[in-house]
């Protein structure tokens, strides 16, 4: 995930072949740390070769990145490569806007706050009074649950894959949500994000304000603080100076684009925020000062939330909290449609760093706190004396097994171990973990803690990481189910989901049950557990991911229940289809 006019100090720029050169920036004062030297320069140009893991990603000819710095509130450095429109050769530059996804959801929930503060609505409204068409029978969550994730709602995304259609348009998305008779969970029961939220109050907030989500925005928040080349891009399609395309790469591929993604989606709350990496910063900084919001939204903006259930992560109005080496960081990634973008900012230390990417796949996050870490002066090493590499005698083997979640049933956490190794196995591929000294494990950015009985025996464990809070059970180990021809045939029917305004078929084929779907190959149920199955399909970015199916009913399996998590952040549960003649 932006400054008010006051002095004009000079800055570096990194131009798209690496020179450095002056320009005149806007800033405000504060106390100097460090200066950015000509050796930092050259470290960050490093840095950014590295995004995507392929030097040819951030080419002066092919798509590439944007960067900006903010030291002692003021935006103090620049720093372009690559090309926004790689067909016609226009390399990035400091106006050049991208679409910066997720990280557009604070300026939503600022939005919320205003007109909260204004007296437009309440935060324990529910939906069902802004959206007056709002089924009775769908779960209706306040604005508040929407705001802080509790809300239930099942994930666009994921309705979209199961659909075989994705929503683009407000309309759209409208229409899906209202055909929804069930969520994840109870409104207010847990914390689960879901990418519905903020699209819905994008809605709510055209309805509070009198006027466009978009235009409400540009109004109340960009132009106050001073974001000149921020626009949201919505039904209005508003001319976006300086706009960079977007693009699938393969960095492995002796030809690494893949193919050029064009905007096609007008939904907005959670997306379509387009913006430059100085912009994001001048937000960032106004936020830290105190500019032109009333004091009860920046403290809202500026802290975590401390009353929500369970939380996934530390999360609250669209912006993240932790801490990084003993320093208090925030920071927010946004993707989608070819983009990845990022901010990160060490209040402590007046370190600000905005990277904004047009290739796909790209993970700017890394590369961003890295910078931010250098130019840190507050910053240490890591310390690694919580980690205990050599387990006690046995322990690995003691955890290893089959965990599973209760939301996502087909969806095992798996475990092994090989002497007193521990490997989280998924998809054919495996993590090893570290035993840390308070007893839990880390692999792969997740840290598990494990519950054991008065015998010492593991139960359940609790996976926390950067995008996912998740409770698994462990199974008891049981005999594959093996289904019969015979019983595989009752599971053989045409099914129909009002929810989802889809027909499937599910038949039986060399002694397996196989799922059709519109625009989708068939796909092989694998059985689980009675009348439980998973399938392994493609999610709307073409990666592989489950669905499980289940069937209801007496013998002849009336119902069939669908749920998928085929992304972080993208979950449905519950989904049911009807057997139809």
């Amino acid at each position: 995930m932006r400054l008010c006019p006051r002095t004009a100090p000079a800055v570096l720029l990194l131009s798209a072949a690496g020179l450095l050169v002056p320009a005149v920036m806007t800033s405000q004062s504060a106390m100097p740390h460090r200066a950015i030297t000509a050796a930092d320069s050259l470290h960050i140009d490093s840095l950014l070769t590295t995004i995507g893991g392929a030097r040819r990603a951030t080419s002066a000819s092919g798509p590439g990145c944007s960067l900006a710095i903010a030291r002692d509130g003021r935006v103090q450095y620049l720093a372009m490569r690559g090309a926004a429109v790689v067909e016609h050769n226009v390399l990035i530059d400091s106006l050049t806007t991208f679409n910066v996804g997720s990280i557009g959801k604070q300026f939503t929930a600022a939005a919320v706050l205003l007109l909260e503060q204004r007296g437009r609505l309440s935060l324990d409204d529910s939906i069902a009074r802004w959206i007056p068409t709002w089924p009775a029978a769908a779960p209706s969550p306040r604005v508040r649950d929407l705001l802080h994730h509790t809300s239930g709602l099942r994930d666009y995304g994921a309705l979209g894959m199961l659909a075989g259609s994705f929503p683009r348009t407000m309309p759209e998305f409208l229409t899906m949500m209202q055909r929804q008779r069930g969520g994840n969970f109870l409104p207010g029961a847990r914390h689960d994000y879901s990418h519905s939220d903020y699209t819905l109050l994008a809605l709510i907030i055209e309805r509070a304000a009198g006027m466009s989500f978009g235009r409400f925005l540009e109004d109340s928040l960009f132009t106050p603080a001073g974001l000149t080349h921020t626009r949201v891009m919505d039904d209005r399609r508003p001319p976006l100076a300086g706009l960079a395309l977007a693009y699938d790469v393969d960095p492995l591929s002796a030809s690494p684009i893949v193919r050029t993604r064009f905007p096609s989606s007008e939904m907005v709350g959670g997306n379509n925020v387009y913006t430059t990496a100085h912009d994001l910063l001048a937000w960032e900084l106004a936020l830290q000062a105190g500019q032109f919001l009333p004091s009860s939204v920046v403290q809202a903006l500026r802290a975590p939330l401390a009353d929500v259930p369970a939380p996934v992560m530390p999360y609250a109005y669209g912006r993240w909290f932790e801490s990084h080496r003993t320093q208090r960081v925030v920071h927010r990634s946004g993707g989608g449609g070819g983009f990845a973008t990022t901010f990160v900012s060490f209040p402590d230390a007046s370190v600000a760093v905005a990277l904004l990417c047009n290739r796909a796949g790209a993970y700017p996050f890394l590369v961003a706190r890295a910078i931010a870490d250098q130019l840190a002066p507050s910053a240490n090493p890591p310390q690694m004396a919580d980690h205990d590499t050599v387990p006690m005698a046995g322990e690995a083997a003691r955890v290893a097994g089959q965990y599973l979640p209760p939301v996502t049933p087909w969806n095992p956490l798996v475990l092994n171990a090989h002497g007193e190794r521990l490997y989280d196995v998924f998809d054919g591929d495996s993590v090893e973990f570290v035993r840390r000294r308070d007893g839990t494990w880390i692999g792969d950015e997740y840290v598990y803690t494990f519950s054991v009985d008065v015998n010492g025996r593991p139960t359940h464990t609790v996976l926390q990481g950067p995008q996912l809070r998740e409770e698994s059970v462990r199974e008891v180990v049981r005999a594959p189910w093996r289904p019969s021809r015979a019983t595989l045939s009752r599971y053989a029917a045409r099914w129909f989901s009002d929810e989802l305004e889809v027909r499937w078929t599910t038949r039986v084929a060399r002694d397996t049950l196989w799922l059709e779907r519109p625009g989708a190959p068939a796909v092989a149920l694998e059985p689980l557990r009675p009348g439980a199955f998973r399938a392994s399909v493609r999610n709307g970015a073409g990666v592989p991911t489950w669905i499980g199916v289940s069937f209801e009913g007496p013998e002849s399996a009336r119902d069939l229940v669908v749920g998928t998590f085929p992304a972080p952040f993208e979950l449905a549960v519950g989904v049911r289809f009807t057997r139809v003649p």
